[in-house]
């Protein structure tokens, strides 16, 4: 965490403010680890909360201990009570919806460890958080007691959004007690203006109040934005007032007023600072700063507050600066290539007055590079999950990051688009059923093995349909019914591997009247192999049924050239069937009565051998 002193104190850029009014529209409110009927209304935001059990399919439920609940202050929400923790897998996710495409959310995961686990100091952790595929930030709670936020704000492309826990091996069993989101106009903070580029809270700080615990968040800000107070130095002064300050309507941050009605200043002739390190002294990355003010009381003609920023002994803001009376104004802008960041407000020649600061948030800009898998794909995944009940590392994105691919999953990483599921193995994986039409909107989709579950049913026609698909393995399955006429064309014309041998209910692939049966069919289920050896019995069986009845009927048959009979000569006799007919008695003769039906369907050891006929 971030060091962030203040020793004095200036102000900003002006832009004027008007008060919108509240509107939960869109909240979600996510009480971690809660019963799953455990709704409630959070009696301090007046919020409605609900229970986690249906976002996310993981992790073990747990209260605080009982001396951690008793020390919870009563301004602390009722989340904090309970929580979810995840002592299995390496990544855990929670899966959130609905939410609207395209629009800006403020995202925040909270965590109070509250020793749930009896291990005091011993059950802390580190771990990470992902926000869909890309890092968010890291989670190192380091008091069983104290309330540890994050906070991102992100454009979310889809309907959903995934909340992920990624553990760190060795560093403790990574939880959460809460998990909310807010949606937020797009004039706010516009700095995020896309998907590729998210902001995570540093910090975001009301300056001034006497009471240091105080927070300010819904109903006085109606995005429900956690302000803390930054703890008041000896070297500054607080101010305040009981009027209302005002923004003005398409203003970028809409600082609500209970936060701007304090301010912290300093005696005459002094300059205000503060400072804050970079994380883990990584000068890379980019800070978003903005410090707010406003006039507080009314001045005389006489009196004249302005000033000047600077950032590490550098001008930072163009210009000199004068807040409005009780009307928010801002100054904000980038910072970036140092491990520490030095803020100093100056109060210019020409002031009266020294300088003054309302409020202040630095966010840490978190690029958002790694493309989501496409969300047609998700959906029909999740959605075949929960079909199915499947209990594999199915968690977060299907397809990233790589390292996090799912099993039995594979994807196509293409540069200028959105990952796509191209195969999907559920070999022996226990499906029951018939196959889900779900599996049809995995449109990219080139190779689905099924293989070695007990899915029963016919074989759908949509298969068919699946544009890509070469591969489709169905063996050892319980499918009754014909095989679909159009993957028996797309097997014989060489675009699909189908297999379905082994399976224990029977199949065939009659032909629909009026059309003759192809009997060159490349579907692999040894069709080729029955018919040859059927014949090869037929034939065998003919010749030793004539022979039998020569030697009884003392018949003499020619060689095909013509030669000496069988009694003239001991050599072997070619016989000719091509034009040999045969009547009705001698062919039940031959056949035993017609014992065997050629053709017809016959089990053999649990295969169910394709009807040619």
């Amino acid at each position: 965490a971030a060091v962030l002193s203040i020793i004095s104190i200036c102000v900003a850029h002006a832009v004027l403010h008007a008060r919108a009014q509240a509107n939960t529209r869109g909240f979600i409110s996510i009480d971690c680890g809660s019963p799953p009927s455990a709704g409630y209304v959070d009696a301090v935001t007046w919020l409605p909360y609900v229970s986690d059990a249906q976002f996310v399919d993981a992790g073990v439920s747990h209260n605080i201990s009982a001396e951690h609940a008793d020390m919870i202050d009563l301004k602390l929400p009722r989340l904090y009570n309970d929580l979810r923790s995840f002592p299995t897998g390496a990544r855990n996710c929670y899966t959130v919806r609905p939410l609207t495409p395209g629009t800006k959310y403020l995202v925040r995961a909270t965590f109070l460890h509250g020793n749930y686990d009896g291990l005091g100091p011993g059950g802390l952790a580190v771990f990470d958080l992902h926000l869909g595929v890309n890092f968010w930030q890291t989670v190192n709670v380091s008091s069983v007691s104290d309330p540890f936020q994050a906070e991102i704000i992100a454009v979310v492309p889809d309907d959903y959004v995934q909340v992920c826990l990624v553990g760190k091996k060795g560093l403790g069993t990574p939880f959460i007690s809460g998990l909310e989101l807010r949606p937020l106009p797009d004039t706010l903070y516009t700095v995020v203006a896309n998907a590729s580029l998210s902001m995570a809270v540093h910090g975001r700080y009301n300056l001034g109040p006497d009471d240091e615990k105080l927070v300010v968040r819904y109903p006085s800000d109606p995005h429900d934005r956690v302000w803390k107070v930054l703890a008041n130095l000896r070297s500054w002064n607080p101010a305040n007032t009981t009027g209302n300050v005002r923004y003005v309507a398409g203003d970028q941050f809409e600082v609500p007023s209970a936060v701007m009605q304090t301010a912290a200043t300093v005696d005459d002739g002094f300059s205000l600072r503060f400072y804050w390190d970079a994380y883990e002294s990584n000068k890379e990355l980019d800070y978003f700063a903005v410090l707010h003010m406003a006039e507080l009381r009314r001045l005389n003609s006489s009196e004249a507050r302005i000033c000047e920023v600077y950032l590490n002994n550098g001008l930072w803001y163009s210009k000199p600066f004068s807040p409005e009376f009780r009307y928010s104004s801002s100054m904000f802008g980038m910072v970036t290539g140092s491990v520490e960041y030095s803020f100093r407000i100056e109060p210019t020649a020409n002031s009266t007055l020294p300088p003054l600061l309302n409020a202040l948030e630095i966010y840490v800009m978190v690029p958002t590079a790694e493309r989501a898998t496409d969300g047609g794909d998700v959906s029909a995944i999740m959605a075949i999950k929960a079909k199915y009940e499947i209990k594999r590392n199915w968690m977060g994105d299907p397809c990233g990051p790589k390292v996090y691919l799912w099993d039995g999953v594979g994807c196509n990483y293409a540069i200028s688009s959105a990952p796509r599921i191209t195969s999907l193995n559920l070999s022996s994986n226990g499906l029951a059923g018939e196959i889900t039409t779900l599996l049809s909107n995995l449109t990219a989709l080139q190779n689905l093995d099924l293989s070695h579950n007990s899915l029963t049913g016919n074989i759908p026609e949509f298969l068919a349909q699946l544009p890509s698909l070469a591969v489709l393995d169905l063996t050892g399955n319980k499918f009754n019914g014909s095989v679909p006429e159009s993957l028996l064309k797309r097997s014989q014309e060489g675009a699909l591997s189908l297999r379905i041998e082994a399976n224990i209910s029977s199949i065939s692939n009659d032909q629909p009247q009026g059309k003759k049966p192809n009997r060159s069919t490349a579907v692999t289920v040894a069709v080729a192999a029955v018919v040859l050896s059927v014949m090869v019995v037929v034939v065998v069986t003919l010749t030793l049924c004539l022979r039998r009845r020569r030697t009884e009927n003392d018949l003499s048959v020619r060689p095909l050239n013509g030669g000496k009979s069988k009694e003239d000569n001991g050599d072997a006799v070619s016989m000719q069937f091509d034009n040999r007919q045969f009547s009705y008695k001698e062919l039940k003769t031959i056949t035993n009565s017609f014992e065997k039906s050629i053709g017809k369907e016959k089990k053999t050891l649990g295969h169910s051998l394709t009807e040619v006929l």
